[in-house]
């Protein structure tokens, strides 16, 4: 009986095992992810692809036990042979990709943007490999079909090494679908890059090079050698140089927007001045991007500073002074006036100029700063300037009467430095955000225009009737202070000024805005009066095209991010009598504590 009474025991929990797995197939038939379509399942595939991709090129010349995986796209063949119900109920802790079932393969293989992202660095091929990796990315291409192409390659061994020649010459192959590609660039390179299809969809380009005896690299021909390949590519935008300059070959620069020029150490290259010579700034377009990445150095006797100012017609410009080792501070300081004398930016808009680490801080040259403000007019376009120096509030208050169209500012005090091992504290820094740099930002009382207040019957009766908004806009008088068009100011302080100070700019900014919203308003009335007397005008073009925001109208923001340093805090009081200036309508006001960890606030800068 007891033995009978055990086999019951075993059918019964049997039956409860066999009835959970029914459950659960009858689940997976039935799931929402069935029905959903092929197309928006391919969607879903490229979006973990893409993620996936970003980490080969994370890893590209660190992991040589990744390339096979990396050329196979294991992440989508074999990365897994968790089933499907177990996908259900872990949504992608690990992709399974086509083992899930024959529509997710047959997806997969089938979708060639998911096979359109090649990592390839032949030096870190497992030896004995080599034939293998090269059909893995032989079948990468093949499945990609004629989807554009990007690429990242490192093939940086003489290409007499058999293997890193075919890889390049199987790229090659695919030369029309390029469209965001990275190679290396030497003198054994060229022969293989000369005779190739012309580079129609090429959007995205990045060159490495090397000057002198680097290893990897054999010598660069010069720049004026026959290589053609990549003026023949219409629709390049973004360029990237990594490396000397020296031999670049013939480039599209008139059509490039986006241009980027990391000088490395490893490269035996170090940001100076001499090396801008090598640059045909002159060439970008004023819709362009600029941007400068290195070590500053002094220009070397063999590579001296441009003997006059190099004109760059960008709209941006972000210099970046990295600090892979040591920062000499006086050699900073003369490296960055070198550069800064060698430069002009006639259409800048936008600059950014600060260390990659945040510390130390840069030494500011105010005289090289201020000669290329003068130079490049920054007066009358600069609107966005981010710094990350080492300046006091007099040099402050000086550089930004030098650029009077900021509109957003963001200024940090420095914290107060840790105290080292034998008990010494660091130098404290002064702290910026004083009541001398907020009286300077405080506009000044002026005279009130005539007929500010004019009613609306008195503005529509004296309209011209040829009055476009833009025209009326610039009508608008500035306030009597620094950077009179700041719309947005961002404290981030230790509180080292006075409440009144504070109040008065808010109160200065404040009245400014209100004014402006009046002549803005009273704009929209008269174009309205004008677009109406003229149906021809008012039926060719709508209102809502032709007024924004951006042209005066709007609220002032005042940020106030406070240090955990500060020795006071922003009264009920003072906050109850800012609050007054808020309810007139045109000032915000917001207070927060800081986020210490963010860089920006642990070294201090504006």
């Amino acid at each position: 009986m007891t033995d009978l009474q055990r086999c019951l025991d075993t059918l019964r929990n049997e039956r409860e095992r066999l009835q959970a797995y029914v459950d659960v197939c009858e689940c997976v038939v039935q799931c929402w992810i069935r029905k959903l379509p092929d197309e928006m399942l391919s969607c879903i595939f490229e979006e973990y692809a893409a993620m996936e991709d970003e980490e080969a090129g994370k890893e590209l010349a660190s992991a040589a036990h990744m390339e096979p995986q990396y050329l196979a796209k294991k992440h989508l063949l074999e990365l897994s042979k968790v089933r499907l119900v177990h996908f259900l109920h872990y949504t992608a802790l690990t992709f399974c990709g086509c083992k899930v079932c024959s529509r997710w393969h047959r997806l997969i293989i089938g979708t060639p943007s998911l096979w359109s992202y090649v990592v390839a660095n032949p030096n870190l091929w497992p030896s004995g490999t080599g034939e293998t990796c090269l059909s893995l990315l032989s079948a990468s291409l093949a499945r990609s079909k004629s989807h554009p192409l990007s690429f990242d390659s490192m093939i940086i061994a003489p290409l007499s090494l058999r293997i890193c020649g075919d890889v390049l010459r199987l790229l090659t192959e695919h030369a029309e679908r390029w469209r965001s590609v990275s190679l290396f660039l030497d003198g054994e390179t060229y022969p293989l890059l000369r005779d190739i299809k012309p580079l129609a969809q090429l959007r995205a380009l990045t060159l490495r090079t090397a000057d002198g005896p680097t290893p990897g690299f054999a010598a660069v021909p010069p720049a004026d050698a026959d290589l053609q390949t990549f003026t023949n590519a219409p629709n390049l935008r973004s360029l990237t140089l990594q490396g000397h300059p020296r031999n670049l070959p013939p480039l599209p620069w008139e059509q490039v927007t986006e241009l980027d020029s990391f000088f490395i150490a490893r490269a035996g290259t170090d940001l100076h001045a001499g090396l801008l010579s090598y640059l045909p700034l002159e060439r970008l377009p004023e819709e362009a991007v600029l941007g400068l990445t290195g070590h500053p150095m002094v220009a070397p006797n063999a590579d001296p500073p441009p003997s006059t100012p190099k004109l760059c017609q960008a709209g941006s410009v972000d210099i970046e002074l990295s600090s892979d080792r040591p920062l000499n501070q006086a050699t900073a300081r003369l490296a960055v006036e070198e550069i800064l004398d060698s430069l002009v930016f006639p259409k800048a808009h936008t600059m950014s100029f600060f260390p990659r680490d945040r510390d130390p801080l840069l030494p500011w040259n105010a005289a090289a700063f201020l000669s290329l403000a003068r130079r490049s007019g920054f007066a009358q376009r600069l609107m966005s300037l981010s710094l990350f120096v080492e300046i006091t509030t007099k040099e402050l208050v000086e550089l930004l009467s030098a650029v009077p169209k900021l509109e957003e500012l963001y200024i940090t005090d420095a914290v107060p430095g840790p105290v080292d091992d034998a008990g010494d504290a660091a130098r404290e820094r002064e702290p910026l955000i004083t009541d001398e740099l907020l009286k300077a930002l405080t506009l000044s009382p002026r005279k009130q225009q005539k007929d500010e207040s004019a009613s609306v019957a008195d503005v529509d009766a004296g309209v011209d009737a040829d009055l476009t908004f833009a025209a009326a806009v610039a009508k608008i008088p500035q306030g009597h202070g620094l950077v009179p068009n700041l719309w947005t100011l961002g404290l981030t302080t230790r509180l080292a000024f006075s409440d009144d100070a504070l109040y008065d700019f808010a109160d200065s900014r404040e009245g400014e805005r209100f004014r402006r919203n009046g002549k803005y308003l009273n704009a929209r009335r008269a174009l309205r009066h004008s677009a109406e007397s003229d149906s021809k005008d008012a039926s060719k073009k709508s209102l809502s095209e032709s007024l924004s925001p951006d042209d005066g109208y709007g609220n002032f923001l005042l940020e106030i991010h406070r240090l955990s340093c500060a020795k006071r805090t922003l009264d009920d009081a003072f906050l109850e009598r800012m609050r007054g200036v808020e309810l007139d309508g045109c000032f915000v006001m917001e207070v927060c504590d800081a986020l210490e960890s963010e860089e920006h606030v642990s070294s201090g800068s504006v």
